[in-house]
């Protein structure tokens, strides 16, 4: 299964996948200076939240158990690309990579993508 899609968001959300499977591989493609919103499985309710938020200069996840945050480089070509498998997920941006662990539960079926503000997007999902 691979799934593309593009567009404009500017406050609002899109729910990329429903449900989401035990596997994927996604790469987000955006602007310069956009600061996209992943919730990288998570349920109807965002009971259990898993936030992955890009900013200008970092990355951050939002868990109830976790609140990590990376340092990223600028780029004229922003992409992060996320590999999510049983035990967390992996990410890569630039010249920069981390291996999340994250437990999920049964309920996280949704991955939406979110943006406070103008966000031009691409996404390409592919379940492994």
């Amino acid at each position: 299964m691979k799934q593309v899609f593009n567009g404009y968001l500017h406050g609002a959300e899109r729910v990329l996948l429903a449900p989401a499977p035990p596997e994927f591989h996604l790469e987000l493609n955006f602007g310069v200076g956009q600061q996209p919103i992943l919730y990288l499985p998570t349920d109807n309710q965002r009971r259990q939240i898993s936030r992955l938020t890009v900013t200008r200069h970092h990355l951050q996840l939002h868990t109830p158990q976790q609140h990590l945050r990376w340092p990223i480089p600028e780029s004229q070509l922003p992409c992060l690309s996320i590999d999510y498998n049983s035990t967390g997920f992996s990410w890569h941006y630039g010249t920069e990579s981390a291996q999340v662990n994250l437990v999920r539960l049964p309920e996280q079926r949704l991955v939406i993508l979110g943006s406070k503000r103008p966000l031009d997007y691409r996404v390409v999902i592919s379940a492994k």
